[in-house]
């Protein structure tokens, strides 16, 4: 009987044992885990400029090629109003002419 309850104590020592060594190891892996999550995180933001500067780049380029775009509509539309104008504004003096010479329209 004492040799079982010997062997038992043994046993559960071991046991003991074994799980104290699986948790030392699983502390292990995570203060591991950690250290390579921060370095990643570290290395990432590092390089975040990096990655950033052709996005942006390509944003600006089409960004100014929509303003040249918007710049050539509007001058465009400007010069089709001054035509406008022009074709127009000789029969529009001569209407104004008209109507001050003839207030009552006769």
């Amino acid at each position: 009987m004492e040799l079982l309850l010997k062997r038992l104590l043994d046993a559960e020592s071991q046991a003991e044992a074994l799980v104290a060594a699986a948790e030392a190891r699983s502390d292990q892996m995570i203060r591991d885990a950690w250290s390579t999550v921060s370095r990643l995180d570290a290395d990432f933001a590092a390089r975040q400029a990096a990655l950033r500067e052709p996005l942006m780049h390509g944003a600006e380029a089409r960004a100014l090629q929509t303003i040249r775009e918007l710049a050539e509509h509007h001058a465009g539309r400007q010069r089709e109003l001054r035509r406008h104008a022009e074709q127009h504004g000789a029969a529009a003096a001569n209407a104004v002419l008209a109507r001050l010479l003839d207030p009552a329209g006769e």
